[in-house]
């Protein structure tokens, strides 16, 4: 049985929410630039049990050079379009630890060192977390190591 290729429509909204808590935390997300970004929803498969709803890929040269970005964000959009705006939020953030202040297609690893300040401020599966504070409404003590 032949793979469906995944059909990828773009997501404004991420990049939207990113934005927002560029403004809100600039400490924490202040040096990455959201015009090097690209958000998609994977539209037409559904996100297998154990896998992420979002991954990011980096764009490397000479292709971020035609496309003028350095990573694009795909999310799966039967498991994005579920989450509430505290979720949303949370995931965003946690996308955005992954990009390093330097950018350039370069990701930090998604581990608990480096996304320690999530998982501190949070709590531990905070995607689980049915009562996750809406960080888009200014937590103001985030945990960092």
């Amino acid at each position: 049985m032949p793979q469906i290729a995944p059909n990828y429509e773009e997501n404004p909204e991420i990049i939207d929410i990113a934005d927002e808590l560029i403004t809100l935390y600039p400490e924490l997300f202040g040096g990455t630039d959201l015009t090097r970004i690209a958000a998609f929803s994977i539209t037409n498969k559904d996100r297998k049990e154990g896998k992420s709803i979002w991954e990011i890929m980096p764009v490397k040269a000479p292709a971020n050079i035609l496309c003028n970005k350095d990573y694009i964000i795909a999310v799966y959009m039967n498991s994005y379009e579920i989450l509430d705006d505290a979720h949303k939020a949370a995931m965003v953030a946690d996308i955005l630890c992954t990009i390093p202040a330097e950018g350039k297609g370069k990701l930090v690893p998604k581990d608990v060192k480096e996304h320690g300040v999530m998982i501190r401020t949070l709590g531990v599966d905070f995607m689980d977390n049915p009562d996750l504070p809406d960080i888009r409404k200014g937590i103001t003590d985030w945990v960092r190591g």
